[in-house]
């Protein structure tokens, strides 16, 4: 039940728009940057959501988890 309660949570997250620290919300990113790289994607990435301490820490997460 505890699942069902935190998908729920998500959802309603994602609806009221708002940003989640990568890794918390309902993004899976190791599909999206496999769908993104797989389209030949040559740019650079972007996020912006918090301070810009959380940018920097959730940038940091994300080379670290993906670090090609």
């Amino acid at each position: 039940m505890r699942d069902a309660a935190d998908a729920k949570a998500q959802g309603v997250q994602l609806l009221l728009g708002k940003h989640l620290f990568p890794g918390e919300g309902v993004i899976d990113f190791t599909d999206m940057f496999s769908w993104v790289e797989a389209a030949d994607f040559s740019g650079h990435y972007m996020s912006a959501y918090g301070s810009l301490d959380d940018m920097l820490s959730g940038r940091d997460f994300l080379v670290e988890r993906f670090p090609n």
